[in-house]
């Protein structure tokens, strides 16, 4: 079996937990290697590609058609005049991104204009085959990544960051992304059963955490890039939601909240330091940092409150919690995760009862 190369990009220093996702749902992938921000597999064409609809962790999955020297942009449109486009493509609209580390090829618009002519001379002496024209699919994205003097060339199979699910179930407001509170999930549940637990957000603002703890083992029902290729044989796999928790309860000041299943997800309009956790429960919140919603205390004493209060309630079994880091020093480091929320470095803290 011919395999290809996906690169699975996440946030960096949360690579760890995407492999734990990727090991549970398709452990017949085995050729695996960690980089910066991602994971590197190596599998068929078809099942690289439905990874964009089953994994709930990625950012963005990439498909690596070629790595070679380059030090100059001749070199750059004679390598890129090469590549088989016809074989995988059938849109000549394309769009480029390009990133450069230590390499002699620095200007990323000369880079793009040498590409494009490049791709654009290809096209102009391969017809391609069967070709359809796409007016409502978006560009091709096609990522030229150079560190020092190697060149990766990639299709972009995803379109869109794979953080967008395709709905919009919740309003609400400094959401945090899909796919790390997937991520976050996996950190603080594993990929056990969680079934005689109930799981809280007790400031679920737009309901993401519920929404990904839920939906865990449910296609993501959007298009992608890959789906406009030429022959491309769309797998379909079926999971079991490894955490399968009794209900998933949402609460929260803001009655604009409308959850269309809400079968699925029970809100309630209520303050943090009034609900009561009267049943064995996981809790995991993303809180306010004070930049867009007003704190009524100081920051520092504000976030140590909410942690005394979840440890002093009985019927939590554990859970989690994101707070900027300047005011998670006085934390346990072992338990604590560090990413970057909409521009701000947080710790995410994790606490089971002993």
């Amino acid at each position: 079996m011919h395999t290809h190369e996906f690169f699975l990009i996440c946030p960096i220093g949360l690579e760890k937990l995407l492999l734990k996702e990727l090991e549970f749902k398709f452990p017949q992938i085995t050729d695996i290697a960690f980089e910066p921000g991602g994971v590197t597999i190596n599998c068929s064409l078809e099942l690289g590609l439905c990874l964009n609809k089953y994994l709930k962790t990625t950012t963005r999955i990439l498909l690596r058609l070629k790595k070679q020297k380059c030090r100059d942009l001749p070199k750059l449109y004679q390598i890129l005049r090469k590549v088989d486009w016809k074989h995988y493509l059938k849109q000549k609209n394309l769009t480029f991104s390009v990133s450069c580390k230590k390499s002699r090829l620095m200007h990323t618009d000369k880079i793009k204009t040498s590409a494009q002519e490049a791709v654009s001379d290809y096209f102009n002496a391969n017809a391609i085959a069967g070709a359809i024209e796409l007016v409502d699919a978006p560009p091709q994205g096609i990522f030229l990544r150079f560190n020092e003097d190697l060149l990766t060339i990639s299709l972009d199979t995803s379109g869109e960051s794979l953080h967008k699910r395709g709905n919009l179930e919740f309003l609400g407001h400094a959401k945090i992304r899909e796919n790390i509170a997937s991520l976050l999930l996996i950190r603080l549940l594993g990929l056990e059963d969680h079934s005689t637990f109930q799981l809280i957000d007790p400031m679920c603002g737009s309901g993401t955490f519920l929404k990904e703890a839920s939906n865990f083992h449910r296609p993501n029902e959007r298009s992608f890039s890959y789906l406009n290729w030429k022959n491309i044989t769309d797998k379909s796999y079926s999971f079991t939601n490894p955490w399968n928790f009794k209900g998933h309860i949402g609460v929260d000041l803001n009655e604009k909240l409308n959850p269309k299943n809400k079968q699925t997800y029970d809100f309630i309009n209520d303050n943090f330091f009034n609900f009561e956790f009267k049943n064995p429960c996981i809790v995991i919140l993303n809180p306010p940092y004070g930049k867009r919603i007003k704190l009524p205390t100081s920051p520092q004493a504000y976030f140590d409150t909410v942690i005394r209060r979840l440890k002093d309630q009985k019927n939590i079994y554990k859970f989690g919690i994101i707070i900027p880091a300047q005011y998670a020093k006085d934390y346990s480091q072992k338990t604590s995760l560090s990413f970057n929320q909409n521009g701000i470095k947080v710790k995410y803290l994790t606490f089971a009862r002993k």
